[in-house]
């Protein structure tokens, strides 16, 4: 990354990892040395905040889940350690795709989400200065199916809670879901027009979009191809630098993932290899 001139990079923050048995009990050495190895090369990470211990879970405990609304106020102050211990990162982000019970582990509750990125932000804002929280990336699912919901609606409904208000940026994965040959940008501008449609029906219209999640992959169905992927995730950029109020853009990922059960997963890297 590094070599490539980045100068920031998003990565997992598991609360799980870091406080299995209780918030007395923590873990820190994986992202202390995560952080430490960043720094020295010059690059700010994006926390992505995660994965609720068993203790701050309801009912059985499924890994990888949300916490429970009695526990937010300890994952808020989860995020405050974080900030604390890692005061040079780019920021805090809410979870990963909450419009997906893939990572959300449970039906999308646009609800819950929107008040544990209000108790979040708000305790965030309070205890740490200058520390970004922003609110999490949503899979780019347009309508609700199976255990997905419509990232517009769930953005919708998250806003009335008051909660992505309180956020510095809205976090968005905008990929861009065509062929080569067709008009994959014109996808990626109508994606992040309805996230500002909805920020701007809840007059928040000016802050800033992060673009936490986008790619191509070599791997999916009528996926690109390595020159291809070359050449979109070129002008992708070019579009976002050309769009007011970006100021950040993560491509999905870094390195192929050849070994992924996901078919599409294995080839959205930017190298083949590390």
């Amino acid at each position: 990354l590094a070599a490539g001139g980045s100068e920031i990079a998003r990565t997992g923050m598991y609360w799980d990892a870091v406080e299995q048995h209780s918030p007395d009990g923590r873990y820190w050495a994986p992202f202390d040395g995560i952080y430490a190895q960043m720094r020295s090369l010059g690059i700010r990470p994006l926390w992505v905040l995660q994965a609720a211990p068993c203790w701050a879970q309801r009912g059985e405990c499924h890994r990888g889940s949300h916490p429970s609304a009695g526990h937010f106020d300890e994952f808020a102050a989860f995020a405050v350690r974080v900030a604390q211990r890692y005061p040079d990162s780019l920021g805090l982000e809410v979870w990963n795709e909450p419009n997906w019970g893939l990572y959300w582990g449970g039906n999308p509750d646009p609800y819950a989400w929107g008040e544990m990125v209000r108790v979040v932000a708000s305790t965030v804002h309070r205890e740490v200065s200058g520390m970004p929280v922003v609110s999490g990336g949503l899979s780019p699912h347009i309508n609700s199916e199976g255990d997905a919901m419509g990232y517009e609606q769930f953005l919708r409904l998250a806003y009335e809670t008051g909660g992505p208000q309180e956020a510095d940026a809205i976090g968005s994965h905008p990929y861009p879901q065509r062929r080569y040959t067709d008009d994959y940008l014109g996808n990626v501008r109508i994606k992040l027009f309805r996230y500002l449609r909805v920020m701007q029906e809840f007059g928040d219209g000016a802050k800033p979009i992060w673009v936490t999640e986008t790619g191509t992959s070599t791997t999916e169905d009528d996926g690109f191809n390595a020159d291809q992927q070359a050449d979109a995730l070129a002008k992708i950029y070019t579009q976002f630098r050309r769009i007011e109020n970006i100021p950040v853009v993560i491509y999905h990922r870094f390195v192929d993932q050849p070994g992924h059960p996901k078919a599409n997963e294995r080839g959205f890297g930017v190298l083949e290899s590390g």
